[in-house]
Order: C-alpha cells, then structure tokens, then sequence
C-alpha cells in the first residue's frame, strides 16, 4: 500500500521544517501558488489526486511538522472499514459568513453536516476520492480566502453526500499546537 503525504506549501517560511520532519516518508510539496490562483490547500490535494496516484493520501499544511517516524500511523488506525475520511481534527459546524455558506451549500444541495474539519487536514483512501469524482462531488477550489476556509466544510459536506464517514476527534488547538495524532501545527497568519 502506497501512502502518500501532500504537504499545500503557500511560500517558503514553513515547509523547510516540514520536509526535514518527513525524511525517509513518501511526500511531494505542492506549491499552492502554482495550481490556483492565491494558493489554498485544495487546489492542490485536488492537482495531487489528478496526476500522482497513490493508494492513500495525508493532506497536510506546509506549517505541520510530523513528530514521528511513521505520520499516517494515527489517521491510518482510525479509517473506517468503509473507507472516507479522518479529520485530524473536527469542529461544530458554523461558517463564517453568509456568503461562504452558501458557496458551500450550493456545491452540495439538501446535504447537512454536523462538523467541518480543520485545515483541511485529514487522511483518505484514493478509492473514497475515486468515489467523490465519479459522483462530481469533489469540492470547488476556492477563489480567495473565504471560500478556502469554506473547503473545511465543504470535504465534510462531499464525504456525506457520497455516503461515506468522515472520522476522527473534535479539534484541540492547544493539543494541535504541542502535538498530537503525531503532528503539531504552527497557527500561520495568512492572506
């Protein structure tokens, strides 16, 4: 089984730590800048499912760094036996403007979901993916910074509208920030 790690790099200042964190796994850097405009997560987790096959994905940011030897070992423990997702971390749903919900809410009409997952951050088997493409439900790249954090909705939004779970515990941004499932996350200020 091939397991791929995707780090969505948005410029230089953190992905050096990230890669070294990463020595001897399988991972490809992704400049977000390079496969949409304005650089956002999943522009490029969705270039990576297009043209680098691997049998599952990690979709990280560039300011994670993994803290063990083997970083997928605590998504990979919780994926359900049906496939979907695992969210590194989940959160009530709640958008942040009216706007951004009803981006959302229109790529996926009459679905409902209780959480989104931060990030987004979160491990799934290409199979999954394969399932939300065949059904035209992976979400939108987003155009700006709103509709990107509205993507961490919307992969919640497109796993439920496919029928498939999407695991993994409510998120703690101290735990987050000290480490935890294995990474620990730097809280980056960006456009």
């Amino acid at each position: 089984m091939k397991e791929l790690i995707v780090i969505a790099a948005h410029g230089t200042e953190f992905v050096r730590q990230c890669v070294d964190s990463l020595a001897g796994v399988d991972h490809i850097v992704v400049d977000t800048d390079e496969v949409q405009p304005g650089g956002h997560p999943t522009g490029a987790y969705r270039w990576v499912y297009e043209h680098v096959p691997a049998d599952r994905y990690l979709f990280v940011q560039d300011c994670m760094t993994a803290l063990t030897a083997d970083p997928c070992a605590w998504f990979r423990d919780q994926l359900p036996a049906e496939g979907g997702a695992v969210a590194w971390g989940k959160f009530p749903l709640a958008f942040d403007t009216s706007t951004q919900q009803q981006w959302v809410q229109d790529q996926y009409p009459g679905q409902s979901v209780e959480f989104g997952m931060l990030g987004p951050i979160f491990y799934t088997p290409r199979s999954s993916l394969d399932v939300l493409a065949e059904k035209g439900l992976l979400p939108a790249v987003p155009n700006g910074r709103m509709q990107a954090q509205g993507t961490e909705r919307a992969w919640v939004y497109a796993y439920a509208a496919a029928g498939l779970p999407v695991a993994g515990p409510m998120w703690s941004q101290p735990a987050m920030q000290a480490g935890f499932g294995g990474w620990r996350k730097v809280w980056a200020s960006r456009p």
